[in-house]
């Protein structure tokens, strides 16, 4: 584990294939950073009742938004999202406009690197 990670990152799906194709994992692989993959649904229930190990919380990479990958520029990161924000902004419109209130959020990722 990485000295800058705050939590325990983890991963769960159907099976280890899908996990390790996972295009949230991108970003991670990328960084060097170790994420858990649980395959069976007995490990989500048990890391939900199991708050922290070790002092590390458990966070998982689909749901958690705001993971820190330590060696990231501040400023950079802010001009990042602005510039996205300002790319695709008509998109987001369309977005919202076109589900109306079945969104709760919009939010543009900088994790995926590649395109499906």
């Amino acid at each position: 584990m990485r000295e800058w990670q705050k939590d325990i990152c983890f991963l769960a799906g159907q099976n280890q294939d899908e996990l390790e194709k996972s295009p949230f994992m991108e970003k991670f692989n990328e960084m060097g950073v170790e994420i858990i993959h649980f395959a069976e649904p007995a490990d989500e229930y048990m890391v939900s009742h199991m708050r922290d190990f070790d002092g590390k919380r458990f966070s998982n990479i689909l749901t958690h938004n705001y993971i820190n990958f330590g060696d990231e520029d501040e400023d950079l990161k802010k001009r990042r999202a602005k510039a996205y924000s300002v790319k695709f902004n008509y998109l987001v419109k369309f977005m919202n406009k076109f589900y109306g209130r079945a969104i709760t959020k919009d939010m543009i990722s900088n994790r995926l690197g590649s395109v499906c």
